[in-house]
């Protein structure tokens, strides 16, 4: 594998244009798919030349950003990375195409970085993470929801321009951590359907820390503690839990649910998420602290639940993760336990 040096590393500080945008919608469904049709893509072809695209709703995806810290430099993180094999699915013009992909996993979601060589220059490109192995050609795009959406952020995508020299680079940052079965990284000319330049097959630095990150809810060395909890099985006795305060006179109110609390806690940390019944609880637990003033305590609690029922609405979940963990546990000791 291609060692790389940070104090060479070149940054490309470029915008894709409003035709790469358009080559986007077209090469999203493209390239994830070996079965589509001629048919297909003349339509889609026809229809780039009358659709015009809302440029607003584009600005809204992470189609990466040069300047943005490089998956090889997040610190904490679960880093993979492979060298780029070329494909015969490329264009001509192509063959000294080189070049490396890595990848992140961290506490705050998945980073990925490409830079590339032997490009033609100036041209427009687009990269997306995928599901299966460069001998499959990389198979679909990744897909944090599958038969989802198939644009950021449901998928990881990375759009760049290269320079004069046929060089290029990108970052990429998504908010939710890859499963595993995010494997390669396929590479594209934006204005090309379907012809694959190269494809990565991403190799673990350290093998397993991608899996255990996963089967925390969080990387392994990020900063959500679970050491004082018993998440062994959902709906753990919290009976071995130290809180400084048990014992104490209860703060909260007779009503407020700290078990719902609890049972929030352990979804997070399994990875067992559902949403649609957890929002309420907290909105639950919020209203039952209206009118509960004058303890700096409670007032840390309620801006706990409201950040973490933003982070779950943002699908921000690991920081879900740490804000219930502390926030159960602020409860546990504020109802006296």
């Amino acid at each position: 594998m291609t060692s790389h040096s940070h104090s060479t590393r070149r940054r490309f500080d470029r915008r894709f244009t409003l035709a790469a945008g358009m080559s986007l919608a077209l090469v999203a469904a493209a390239c994830g798919s070996s079965t589509e049709t001629a048919t297909d893509q003349a339509s889609a072809q026809d229809a780039s030349t009358t659709t015009v695209h809302d440029m607003s709703a584009m600005a809204g995806m992470n189609m990466g950003d040069p300047n943005a810290t490089p998956a090889y430099d997040v610190d904490g993180a679960a880093l993979a990375s492979g060298d780029l094999v070329l494909l015969d699915t490329r264009p001509a013009g192509y063959d000294d195409a080189a070049g490396t992909a890595w990848m992140a996993r961290g506490v705050k979601g998945t980073t990925v970085t490409v830079e590339l060589s032997g490009l033609e220059p100036n041209v427009e490109y687009i990269s997306h993470l995928h599901n299966d192995v460069c001998a499959n050609n990389g198979g679909d795009h990744y897909q944090f929801e599958v038969g989802g959406s198939v644009m950021p952020p449901n998928e990881i995508h990375l759009a760049f321009t290269s320079d004069a020299e046929g060089n290029g680079f990108m970052t990429a940052e998504n908010d939710q951590i890859a499963g595993l079965d995010a494997v390669a990284f396929v590479v594209h000319p934006a204005a090309l359907l379907d012809n694959k330049i190269g494809c990565v097959d991403f190799v673990e630095t350290e093998p397993g820390a991608a899996a255990a990150a996963l089967a925390a809810g969080t990387i392994a060395n990020g900063d959500t503690d679970h050491s004082d909890t018993d998440h062994s099985t959902a709906g753990a006795d919290h009976s071995d839990t130290d809180h400084s305060t048990a014992g104490a006179d209860p703060k909260l109110p007779a009503a407020f649910d700290v078990e719902a609390l609890h049972d929030l806690d352990d979804q997070l940390y399994e990875g067992t998420l559902d949403a649609s019944t957890q929002g309420p609880i907290i909105s639950a637990a919020l209203e039952q602290l209206v009118g509960v003033d004058g303890d700096a305590d409670i007032d840390r609690l309620r801006e706990m639940l409201t950040e973490l029922a933003t982070a779950i609405e943002n699908g921000d979940l690991p920081g879900a993760t740490a804000l219930a963990a502390d926030g159960h546990d602020l409860a546990h000791d504020l109802a006296g336990h």
